[in-house]
């Protein structure tokens, strides 16, 4: 948001404009500042080289630039909203609101910024207060595009599925036009993996514009040890690190050196512990600028730089776009293809993956023996004693579940479930509890399809190891459509629960159906609603004793299938790094690997 200013020379300020929308941000802010010397009352100028600094990720730079903006000119609303956004970006969550508030007072209807208070109260958990900004947001601005897909986000987050209508009608347009889209928004709302690549690209193209460095193997000497950084918010009490710990701890040091460039919450959780202690060398980047970072990772030398984050909220994906390493991987975090010229490869799998939907990914791919997903097996169950009645659940009766994040069930599989509840007598769905909101939003949907709401129970969150056991107690997981339960199954499996899956065609999609195979678990595989159905409805009536046969199954070769060979992964994930790199050094460009082929 800028205002007029006459003062400087409009050629040059045409230049800069220039530059900015080129990405070249750091000739914006020498001429910037070289103009301020002279026009240092320029509410313009300031208000340019705040954007600057917002976009070099220097937020104490920006904050100092708005605030001489209204300074300047107090009734600049546009200003506050700028100054509250530099804030925002701090964390400082609190205040930004209080600025925002104040910004709204100058001027009502300023559309920017009840869409940027949506994202503080989402950043809250405050789905209700985020969805009526958002609404505000789309009052002053029914074309603000970002604000409805962030509204039918947080709806979905509290399972109010009144948004679907408007989303499908909207969908065919989102990537095409209109400012760039987040595609992690729309992972859940339908599985269409040329949706997912055109709005990646958009994104990608429009909103991660930058300058790359070139690396090239001329003058340089095979490293003794490979390099790889791990550029990660989640390697703490998160899915993410549940994950990776296990191959973390099992890297050969004698061929590689282990780097982690955290930039997650500072908290004294025992995973982020074991995160530091499980590399060479733990790097808290949390308070570096972007440009801090790329100095400090390109002097460290990393060879492969792998993005653990992607698309999801505390993305440093940005950095990437600059060109941190010779090679650079979209790794597990993120479930889909980021549609980015600079990321080199995508790791996946041939089950996610397959030939005739090879054409949604712009990576090149990493195509994994097993799975995509690695898994720590030295994850521990609870000992604690559990019985259904802890936890509400019938003694008898069959317990279907779904321990997915509610934001992920959709009205197709949820009447499916309630179809199941209707046909198998005393049976009950066990779900997770998120919040006030969706408990009664789901129990409300329950009753519009005749199912007595003690027949739904929410169970609470609990220690890692005490979810894990208690899955025990249900009979069979079942998963949802377009978002699948990713590190999910591997818990519910992991604890000797059967998942059963619907594949479907983008990578969110198919997840589970990988995990299934490399668990020697593809009978739980179906192909369409009806079969998924219908193989729910058997094993929890005639086929119990199936039922039985995979709980038996899993639980004495869970440590010798291939989904929970750590070890295993962890050495083909290392051949994987070597033949890329392998590639670089040859002055080749990268292209499909296929690992143990």
């Amino acid at each position: 948001m800028f205002v007029e200013a006459d003062n400087p020379p409009k050629e040059e300020l045409k230049k800069l404009m220039a530059f900015y929308s080129s990405g070249e941000l750091l000739k914006v802010k020498d001429g910037a500042e070289a103009f301020l010397k002279e026009y240092d009352q320029s509410v313009f100028l300031w208000n340019l080289l705040g954007a600057v600094f917002l976009g070099l990720t220097r937020f104490v730079d920006a904050e100092r630039c708005f605030k001489k903006t209204i300074e300047l000119l107090p009734d600049f609303a546009e200003g506050y909203c700028n100054y509250g956004l530099a804030i925002h970006k701090q964390g400082k969550i609190n205040q930004a609101i209080e600025i925002y508030k104040k910004t709204l007072d100058l001027k009502p209807d300023l559309a920017e910024v009840h869409n940027n208070l949506g994202h503080l109260y989402r950043t809250q958990k405050k789905h209700v207060e985020a969805i009526e900004a958002y609404k505000q947001a789309l009052k002053a601005n029914p074309g603000l595009r970002e604000a409805k897909l962030y509204k039918f986000q947080e709806q979905a987050r509290i399972c109010d599925w009144s948004f679907y209508e408007e989303y499908q009608a909207l969908s065919p347009q989102l990537g095409r036009e209109g400012a760039p889209i987040e595609p992690f928004s729309l992972i859940s709302k339908e599985d269409n993996p040329q949706l997912q690549l055109r709005c990646a690209r958009d994104c990608a193209t429009r909103k991660l514009k930058r300058k790359e460095y070139v690396f090239t193997p001329s003058g340089r000497e095979k490293p003794e040890k490979l390099k790889i950084g791990y550029f990660s918010s989640d390697l703490t009490n998160h899915p993410v690190m549940h994950l990776v710990a296990g191959m973390l701890e099992n890297h050969n040091r004698e061929k590689f050196e282990i780097f982690a460039f955290y930039y997650g919450p500072k908290d004294e959780h025992p995973m982020l512990e074991q995160a530091r202690k499980s590399v060479d060398e733990f790097v808290d980047v949390t308070e570096l600028e972007d440009a801090e970072i790329i100095d400090l990772v390109r002097a460290k030398g990393i060879d492969v730089a792998v993005d653990m984050n992607g698309y999801t909220g505390n993305s440093k994906t940005g950095l990437f776009a600059y060109r941190l390493a010779p090679i650079q991987i979209n790794y597990l975090g993120y479930p889909s293809t980021m549609g980015a010229e600079f990321m080199d490869y995508i790791v996946g799998d041939e089950t996610l993956i397959p030939d005739h939907l090879r054409q949604y990914y712009s990576e090149n791919v990493i195509y994994m023996p097993d799975t995509y997903q690695p898994n720590d097996n030295t994850r521990v169950l609870s000992k604690e004693t559990m019985c259904r009645s802890d936890y509400n659940l019938p003694q008898d009766g069959f317990v279907f579940c779904c321990f997915n994040n509610n934001y992920k069930i959709t009205p197709q599989e949820f009447d499916i479930w309630m179809n199941l509840l209707h046909r198998v007598e005393g049976s009950v769905l066990w779900l997770l509890k998120a919040n006030q909101w969706t408990e009664a939003n789901i129990l409300k949907e329950a009753q519009a399809r005749g199912i007595a709401p003690e027949r739904i129970i929410f169970a609470g969150r609990v220690a890692n190891d005490v979810h894990l056991a208690r899955q025990k107690l249900a009979d069979l997981f079942l998963d949802t459509f377009n978002y699948n339960a990713h590190t999910t199954t591997s818990d519910a499996l992991w604890a000797g629960l059967p998942v059963l899956t619907k594949i479907g065609q983008q990578f969110a999609a198919r997840v589970a159906a990988s995990l299934l195979n490399a668990a020697q678990l593809p009978e739980l595989i179906t192909e369409t609603p009806s079969e998924y159905e219908e193989l729910a409805y058997q094993l929890a009536t005639s086929k119990q004793n199936m039922l039985k046969e995979f709980r038996q199954r899993l639980e004495e070769s869970r440590l010798s299938v291939p989904l929970f060979d750590t070890l295993r992964y962890t050495r083909n994930i290392e051949l994987a790094y070597e033949e890329a790199y392998h590639l670089f050094m040859s002055g080749q460009k990268p292209t499909d690997l296929r690992i143990g082929a």
